[in-house]
């Protein structure tokens, strides 16, 4: 990138909120950058949303809380803060007093005097303060409260919307007393006297408790789902964050299985969030409906009693099958979902193999598997709520045989049996119901603890570590006894590597397949972080940089190039905010997306279709070029850049590497001779060692004379 263009560029994102979270952040004396408090955040128009503003905030050291406020409840020592505006966005206010107001202008970022009355007329309600959030030093910090739960933290977070669904929930339970005390009541009182009156009078308070009745469990069911929904939207976009957010070396194995997970997680947000906080405010009222049939029948508490305690062992001895079964389901669905994944997005590769009877057959066995265990896990869990209805229907016919015989002694009322086989459902219900629920745990608690462990994934960014701002790099790139080893892998994939590359020049690293030449170049990407030894950019170790930084000034072409669904435009400025028309022509042209652009009637609008498959492995690959070609960066990283290109577009992109200015570092990898004409060095690697580095002649005259050794040998 030019340093005009970067300027542009500079202006072009100087928005508003981001703009004043870096303004207060300098104004507590916080240091931080624009990159490092906007890594990773969507940014709609180049700016930050106002529901990310916290995020964005928390990275810069500050802690923000959105009010409604009205102005003469604004305190001086609150300032500064953001205010809404009508007609502006989000504006900072300095100072406020009786007669006037001092603002920052969002655009300018001069000060702004207006009178306090014009203030009053165009301020919306809505303010957001901010503090430092001062941060104990290392030794306090290990006594320091831990970060709230990705899962829990959001469901505390909307304690008081649960707050009133267990208030509604318990006074839906009371109502529940309604109908059986109703029907003892006439039975007892107004049959044998007649009392039409009383009936009536009766009749209405029930109404009544019904209609409140309808109206509470509306409002918890609404309740619920606000409360679902505001969880829902802080997890995934927690879940999300940090799967784009996780080092690539401890990304999970399996993409199919993870893709599950997250599809599973609205399960367990309902099962949690919902479904276990109305059972379990229910459990309670077991006890209650016990005491008041103890209370109005006296003998027949009996029943329910004993229905819940049987219950309960049952359900305690079919908890480890059931448990087992859950596990072993989820783990083929998962087998299974990974599979059907590959199957899919492999089926060019499958058709051309002739492998679709070897992909069925395992398909079938997958599926064979899951529905065994599943139908296993269905088995046991109807059977844990078909004996739990038939226990409820048992209890009622032995609660009325009981309640004849005490009826004929004296002992209660034919109203009071009636009333005690309905408070007997309604005890038994909770113990079904939470029947229920125990069959659902073992799979939500599987569920949860994968997402627990992705959550607890390596990231590549520590948002409350200060970055330094490395401005723009001249592009020289060294290493000292670098070493890389994957995770789960005994043998390391670079051993001890030294070279230095200056800026300006243009370097082919050349081995056999597997030597570590793709792991080299993702670790100067900042994909994969050192381990043993150091990797260095312009004399700063690459662990030290922030990773969206580094990569805004390196272009990288991969070997595997991946598009995303939408417009060969969309995909070129991928991740690129603020890019001229200049830079998105120049780009094209050079890259020789052109080349077929310019013969189709949508040009750069055409669709790529779904990872690119509308368009040629060629193509795709001329776009990724033209990617990173984009911001003229400093630095270009081309793994096999040209591998299935055509003879013209190789041609037309070793004019645009050879016309490029000679101060760009190339770092290319490739087995193709004609590019090598492109470089001035060479580093040859194998199985992980850097057997050879020079000028690329010297290089490759070595190489000869040891060939010819082996030869002679």
């Amino acid at each position: 990138m030019t340093d005009s263009s970067a300027a542009q560029e500079s202006a072009a994102i100087n928005t508003p909120l981001i703009d004043g979270v870096l303004w207060l952040a300098n104004f507590f004396e916080l240091s931080n950058n624009r990159e490092s408090i906007t890594a990773g955040l969507p940014l709609p128009g180049g700016d930050l949303s106002l529901a990310h503003f916290a995020d964005a905030a928390t990275r810069a050291g500050l802690h923000s809380r959105r009010l409604q406020i009205a102005l003469t409840e604004l305190d001086a020592t609150a300032l500064p803060c953001l205010l809404a505006i009508e007609g502006m966005p989000p504006t900072i206010l300095l100072k406020l007093d009786n007669n006037s107001a001092t603002l920052l202008d969002p655009m300018s970022h001069g000060e702004l005097t207006w009178s306090r009355a014009e203030l009053d007329n165009r301020y919306q309600g809505n303010a957001i303060f901010v503090k430092p959030d001062y941060q104990p030093n290392r030794e306090a910090d290990n006594n320091s409260a831990p970060e709230s739960h990705w899962f829990w933290g959001p469901i505390k977070r909307s304690r008081t919307l649960y707050r009133d669904i267990v208030a509604a929930s318990l006074i839906i339970n009371l109502f529940a007393l309604v109908s059986p005390l109703f029907v003892m009541n006439v039975y007892d009182r107004i049959l044998p006297n007649l009392a039409y009156d009383s009936l009536w009078v009766l009749a209405t308070g029930a109404g009544i408790a019904y209609l409140f009745d309808l109206i509470l469990k509306q409002v918890r069911g609404s309740l619920i789902d606000y409360a679902g929904k505001q969880t829902d939207l802080s997890v995934s976009r927690s879940l999300f964050s940090r799967v784009m957010g996780m080092q690539m070396h401890h990304r999970p194995a399996s993409t199919g299985a993870l893709a599950r997970q997250f599809s599973d997680f609205d399960s367990v947000r309902e099962f949690i969030a919902s479904t276990t906080i109305t059972t379990l405010v229910d459990l309670p009222f077991s006890i209650l409906f016990i005491l008041i049939i103890g209370w109005v029948s006296g003998p027949l508490v009996w029943p329910p009693i004993a229905a819940i305690v049987i219950m309960i062992i049952v359900t305690a001895l079919l908890q480890k099958k059931m448990a087992h079964a859950s596990q072993e389901a989820q783990r083929f669905a998962d087998l299974r979902h990974s599979h059907l994944f590959e199957s899919i997005t492999g089926l060019e590769t499958i058709k051309s193999s002739g492998a679709e009877g070897a992909i069925q057959y395992t398909w079938e066995q997958m599926q064979a598997h899951s529905a065994k265990w599943q139908m296993e896990s269905r088995k046991l869990t109807n059977l844990a709520s078909n004996f739990s209805a038939f226990i409820m229907q048992f209890t009622a016919v032995v609660t009325i045989i009981l309640g004849v015989y005490s009826l004929e002694a004296g002992l209660l009322s034919m109203g009071g049996i009636i009333a005690a086989v309905i408070l007997s459902s309604r005890a038994i219900s909770p113990m079904s119901q939470l029947i229920g629920l125990l069959s659902r745990a073992h799979n939500v608690r599987a569920t949860l603890n994968q997402l627990d462990s992705l959550m607890q994934l390596p990231q590549e960014i520590d948002n409350k570590r200060h970055y330094p701002d490395i401005g723009k790099l001249s592009g020289k790139i060294s290493a000292t006894e670098l070493s890389f080893t994957y995770p789960n892998q005994e043998s390391p994939s670079l051993k001890e590597l030294n070279f230095n590359i200056e800026p300006g020049q243009r370097v082919a690293v050349i081995g056999r397949n597997g030597s570590g030449k793709s792991t080299l170049i993702k670790m100067v990407l900042g994909l994969f972080r050192t381990e043993q030894g150091s990797l260095r950019l312009d004399n700063s170790n690459i662990n030290q940089l922030h990773s969206n930084a580094l990569r805004r000034q390196i272009g990288y072409v991969p070997q595997d190039i991946r598009l995303f669904s939408g417009t060969i435009h969309e995909n070129i400025v991928l991740g690129c905010r603020n890019i001229s028309n200049q830079q998105l022509q120049q780009a094209i042209e050079r890259s020789g997306v052109s080349l077929f652009t310019n013969l189709d009637s949508e040009g750069i609008n055409r669709q790529v279709g779904e990872s690119g498959l509308a368009l040629s492995v060629g193509q795709r690959q001329a776009i990724a070029l033209a990617r990173a070609l984009l911001t003229d960066p400093p630095i270009l990283v081309l793994d096999e850049p040209t591998a299935s290109l055509d003879a013209r577009a190789e041609l037309q992109f070793m004019r645009t590497i050879q016309q490029l200015p000679r101060d760009k570092t190339i770092l290319l990898v490739t087995h193709k001779q004609p590019l090598m004409d492109l470089v001035d060095r060479l580093m040859v690697l194998e199985r992980g060692r850097l057997i050879a580095q020079g000028p690329r002649q010297q290089v490759l005259d070595k190489l000869r004379n040891n060939g010819a050794k082996r030869g002679e040998q």
